[in-house]
Order: C-alpha cells, then structure tokens, then sequence
C-alpha cells in the first residue's frame, strides 16, 4: 500500500490536468487507485474516482464560467442526457465481469491516447474564417440537439461504466461534430 500523503500529490496533478483537458481525470484515478492502491476496479475505483470528479468538475466549472467560456443550454443539454446514461453505465458495470471491465477500461484508455497522439501530430488549421457558433445557434439547430443527446447519453454511460469523467468522450466529439 501507497502512502496515503501521495493520492494528495496525485490528486493535484491530475486535478490541474482534469481541468486543464475537461476530461475529469478518471482515466488517472482509477488506474492509480487500481495499481497503486489496490482497489478493486469494479467495487471501489470507479465511485471513488467519480466521487473525486464531482469537486474537480464543480472548481473547473466556476473558473470558466468566470472567463466566460461555457455554453450553458449546450451543456444542460449533454448533462440532461447523460445522468440517465450514467446511471445505465454503473448498472451494466455492476452486472459485467470484472476482467471484462478491465478490458474495456484498457481498451478505453489506448484509444484516449491514441486520439490524442493522433491530434497532437496532426497538422491545425490555421484559416480565420472559421468560427465557432454561439450556444442559442448550437440548441436552434435539430442535427446538433440530436447530437448533443446522443453524445450527453454515452458520455454518462462511460463515466457510470468507468468511473471516468464523460468529458474524456464528450470534448473530442463536440471539438469536432459541434
């Protein structure tokens, strides 16, 4: 067993990280409080981990709601969405096997990574004629709602199955399909 001082250093670490990606930090806390702590991925780590994202999220969220950064109706919409998928994820992780879950947590993470290689070396577009949409254009528009709902869903679902933060589905996506 770790030192307990050490889930402190952590916790920071990840807690700037989180904050700085949106993306919660569960994909840090439940390998560490797994490998490291020996919790049991499917008993423990995953509420720890989303009893940890809930504080993160909450400071996260007033920072940018001061610098002004966050679409509300946007972001009520995935978060309407995603409480139910949430609550569907943790009901099939407590009936899936364990190993199973951790295959699919691994999985999971190799593709995290995968993406965010993949956006790091790929080339950014440097054209000013592109602009993002306000949030009432982003909730006006059918195609975006339907996507908002559907990505709101599996954001839940993963974060409920997890114990990770649905940012780390939910940010990608909506940088690209919104």
């Amino acid at each position: 067993m770790w030192d307990p001082l050490l889930l402190i250093v952590f916790g920071f670490f990840i807690g700037i990280l989180a904050s700085m990606t949106g993306v919660g930090g569960g994909v840090f806390i439940v390998p560490i409080l797994t490998f490291f702590y020996d919790f049991s991925p499917l008993a423990s780590a995953t509420g720890t981990s989303l009893t940890a994202i809930i504080f993160t999220a909450i400071a996260s969220t007033i920072n940018y709601a001061r610098q002004k950064r966050i679409y509300y109706k946007t972001g009520l919409l995935l978060a309407v969405t995603a409480a139910p998928g949430a609550y569907f994820g943790g009901w099939v992780a407590r009936i899936t096997n364990e190993q199973v879950l951790g295959v699919v947590f691994g999985t999971f993470l190799i593709l995290v990574a995968a993406r965010m290689i993949f956006s790091l070396t790929r080339r950014r577009t440097t054209d000013k004629t592109i602009s993002a949409k306000t949030d009432t254009e982003l909730i006006r528009s059918g195609r975006i709602i339907v996507i908002g709902v559907a990505l709101g869903f599996l954001g839940g679902f993963a974060s409920g199955l997890l114990g990770i933060g649905g940012g780390t589905l939910i940010v990608p996506i909506m940088a690209f399909a919104l």
